[in-house]
């Protein structure tokens, strides 16, 4: 795929694996394969129009491939503009974007009040346990 914007260490994305990880030690689940991608604006939309028939921008979208795997595209473009219209840490917004989508490939959802409040309360968990180990990503692992 195109214009997926990789750190120049992708190769090897220590702090994102170390995420994913961790969380998926904290829900006791194993995944042979989760790959995350840090993608810009017209990427994240192009995806968005083809696979939601949306064409707007989005922070976050997650595709669960088959059982224990799955991909998220995360834009890290979403999450500064965000950040500078309503504040925040954008470290932190991407962090929460990785882990918006994790939590959809362990099957949490977000569409009705419930669930979203479901999904809301496992993000906030999750942001604590990230930040009490030090893994909130930064621009070298998400390459802006």
């Amino acid at each position: 795929m195109e214009k997926i914007r990789k750190s120049p260490d992708f190769q090897k994305p220590k702090l994102v694996n170390k995420l994913i990880h961790l969380l998926l030690d904290h829900y006791k689940v194993e995944f042979e394969e989760v790959s995350v991608n840090f993608v810009d604006i017209d990427t994240i939309s192009k995806l968005h129009a083809d696979f939601f028939d949306d064409p707007t921008p989005t922070d976050c979208i997650t595709f669960p491939i088959e059982p224990g795997v799955g991909e998220i595209y995360v834009c890290p473009e979403i999450a500064s503009s965000y950040t500078k219209e309503h504040g925040g840490n954008v470290n932190e917004e991407v962090t929460l974007y990785v882990v918006h989508g994790l939590l959809h490939l362990l099957d949490f959802d977000d569409i009705d009040e419930d669930d979203r409040k479901t999904m809301r309360e496992e993000e906030r968990i999750c942001m604590s346990l990230l930040k009490e180990k030090g893994l909130i990503l930064t621009p070298i692992e998400y390459g802006v």
